[in-house]
């Protein structure tokens, strides 16, 4: 994860350890995508399967693991003897305590991210599970591997050579009859990442662009949406120029 929440907790008491990894993204010789790293001050959200005084337990990234594919991750948890564990990056202290029916919001505005690992944690979110079959005896920790239940799309704008190649760029936005983007319900249970966006909320993506972005020099834009079916969504992508030209 590039970002993470900015407010770290004294682990010092820390009784639970977790050694949590991050899947690898897919098509990553198409994306340039680089390996996630932890950051300082990261934190996870951690719930115990079936056990209401474990539920949205906070653990935060031991300093000595930061900048590595590995982090260990600390905090105030004493689950069963037997246990399952449920977790999402980045945390957050309003995710309640059922694991089951998280209420999150994948952003409809966005800024310009011409590099994809700098949306991770950001506009994307990671889920993790762990049990107390993972035991790692070399580092004291339970393993959890995280992975991205979000798709990743790339957006690519060459104008060199059109009629608007001396225009700037302000905005791209994407349409569709179906909701990708907005409120959702998040199961860690079962992995599960399904719209809970009413009316048209959710069928609409705005990513802005600074004022750099110029037609003539060919632009990327990364977004994580929902992966939900958009064959037969009616899918809209209207380009709009500072000047107000529109394609």
């Amino acid at each position: 994860p590039q970002t993470g929440d900015s407010v770290g907790t004294d682990a010092q008491d820390a009784n639970f350890s977790i050694l949590a990894s991050s899947d690898v993204f897919t098509k990553t010789e198409l994306c340039n995508c680089k390996d996630i790293v932890w950051k300082a001050d990261d934190c996870l959200s951690v719930w115990e399967k079936g056990s209401a005084s474990n539920a949205n337990v906070k653990l935060t990234l031991d300093a000595s693991t930061a900048e590595t594919q590995n982090g260990l991750f600390k905090g105030n948890l004493t689950p069963a003897a037997d246990f399952e564990l449920y977790a999402i990056y980045p945390y957050n202290a309003e995710y309640g305590n059922d694991p089951a029916a998280l209420a999150l919001t994948i952003p409809t505005v966005v800024d310009q991210s011409a590099d994809v690992n700098s949306i991770v944690g950001d506009s994307d979110f990671m889920l993790g599970k762990a049990s107390s079959k993972e035991y790692d005896a070399d580092k004291g920790a339970y393993k959890m591997l995280f992975m991205h239940p979000l798709a990743f799309v790339q957006f690519h704008i060459d104008g060199r050579d059109c009629i608007y190649e001396q225009a700037t760029i302000k905005s791209l936005t994407m349409k569709a009859d179906v909701a990708f983007v907005g409120a959702v319900n998040v199961n860690l249970e079962d992995g599960t990442v399904v719209s809970a966006a009413q009316g048209d909320e959710g069928k609409t993506l705005v990513i802005n662009f600074p004022a750099t972005a110029k037609m003539k020099d060919p632009q990327d834009a990364w977004v994580a949406i929902n992966p939900v079916d958009l064959s037969d969504a009616n899918c809209q992508f209207i380009l709009e120029m500072t000047n107000g030209q529109m394609v």
